[in-house]
């Protein structure tokens, strides 16, 4: 399913210039889409477009390059896109393919071109260029590969083209996607709205016996009866799965006694939100459960309060350490001793906290930015502290997204159940 996307062509306009400024003069920058990936037989895995591309176009498409030459002197090598021709074949079989006006309309670029023109318009435009701006994933967390159409395409042109001079487009784009803009607040706060309005029918069909994928299909079809689609591979684990952080096979019986957590969020426009809730089965707590739940929730309820311009992640990190050690030193999960020293610290509050507690988001799920960069109006990230006992086969994350401004911030999903006596309320108050 391609969802539906309500951003204007002159957004993505809007989103080159702002690129434009911050390339060197006679620069070229050259980006490409997504690749679409084979499953077995004639069956793809989801098309999902390279979020920079879909930043500076809007399109969707496989097979879509854009070009950039904003100091050209001739006005329609400035903005080239390239897509695909559509054939009557393939329509038949997969559904229309966009035209160039099409394209056009959608980007706000008005020299369209199809794929075939690629590489003599591309060379005519290096032997102009004095630097060539290149595009490959840039994630601390992941290495770029052949997987990875962009790699491949920065790799071909390196070896092509020796003496050109290159740089990355990777901090450039890090820099303006950060920083959003009143049309993607509007898409993210919408996202947060579908989530929210999901969480709230799970609560209503929760109960012992249900199973974890029948939670996830409650979740997945609310999205798409609201033209959303799920942001990530969504998290329903009951019990013991919780303390799995990263949890996706989703297959078990939802017991009596136990706490289920659930990592879910909508996209919208391509714009992500990210929420975690954790509550119980039977819809009511027990004293240890309510316990853990409100360490986490104090955690939570604090971090946001640190949130202003100036604070980074990593300093939120530092905090929430000092803070979930309080909290397991009152649960009696570590001891007195155990806080003499920074390792001895780390190492037994890792046993039941071991991930950091935000993340930027937008585009991506975990968006650009890395976690030194001090906070400006218009960043949204997440604050999500958790608490995981094995031994009690109990997990505990509450996570909402959080939009910096000017003077601190504000709450995406403070309208989303997060205290014990309103989740149990709003589990309770409908007859199963």
């Amino acid at each position: 399913m391609i969802p539906v996307h309500n951003m204007p062509s002159v957004f993505f306009s809007e989103n080159r210039l702002k690129l434009s400024v911050l390339l060197k003069d006679k620069a070229l920058l050259a980006m490409v889409s997504n690749d679409i990936y084979p499953r077995s037989g004639d069956q793809s895995f989801p098309f999902h477009q390279d979020t920079d591309i879909y930043y500076l176009s809007g399109i969707i498409q496989q097979g879509a390059r854009l070009l950039m030459c904003p100091s050209h002197p001739d006005p329609t090598k400035q903005e080239i896109l390239f897509i695909q021709k559509p054939d009557p074949l393939h329509e038949i079989w997969y559904g229309k393919q966009l035209n160039a006006p099409q394209a056009a309309n959608i980007s706000g670029i008005k020299t369209v071109l199809y794929i075939e023109d690629f590489d003599r318009v591309f060379h005519e435009l290096t032997m102009w260029a004095e630097c060539i701006y290149l595009r490959t994933t840039e994630y601390a967390k992941l290495i770029p590969n052949d997987l990875m159409a962009g790699y491949r395409f920065t790799r071909e042109i390196t070896k092509k083209y020796p003496l050109q001079h290159f740089e990355r487009t990777g901090p450039l784009l890090s820099q303006l996607r950060l920083i959003k803009q009143s049309e993607e607040i509007k898409e993210i706060t919408k996202a947060c709205q579908i989530t929210a309005a999901a969480f709230e029918s799970v609560l209503k069909i929760l109960k012992p016996g249900i199973f974890e994928y029948e939670i996830e299909a409650e979740i997945i079809s609310h999205f798409m009866r609201k033209s959303a689609l799920p942001a990530y591979d969504t998290i329903v684990g009951s019990g013991i799965n919780a303390c799995c952080l990263h949890y996706i096979n989703n297959q078990k019986k939802c017991e009596e006694g136990e706490l289920i957590l659930m990592d879910f969020g909508a996209e919208v426009s391509g714009y992500a939100s990210d929420c975690t809730r954790t509550v119980p089965v039977n819809g009511r707590f027990s004293k240890r459960q309510r316990d853990v739940y409100n360490a986490v929730l104090t955690v939570h309820k604090e971090l946001i309060t640190l949130c202003k311009p100036g604070i980074t992640i990593n300093q939120l990190n530092d905090t929430a350490g000092f803070l979930i050690d309080d909290e397991l030193l009152q649960l009696g999960l570590i001891k007195t001793r155990d806080l003499n020293d920074t390792d001895s610290r780390k190492k037994a509050r890792s046993k039941y906290f071991m991930h950091g507690v935000s993340h930027f988001i937008g585009l991506d799920v975990h968006d650009t930015g890395d976690k030194d960069i001090a906070f400006k109006a218009g960043m949204i990230l997440t604050i999500e502290p958790g608490i995981y006992i094995q031994e009690e086969a109990m997990g505990i994350r509450i996570e909402n997204d959080i939009l910096i401004t000017a003077d601190g911030c504000t709450d995406l999903m403070l309208h989303i159940p997060r205290e014990a006596e309103e989740i149990e309320e709003r589990m309770n108050r409908t007859e199963k």
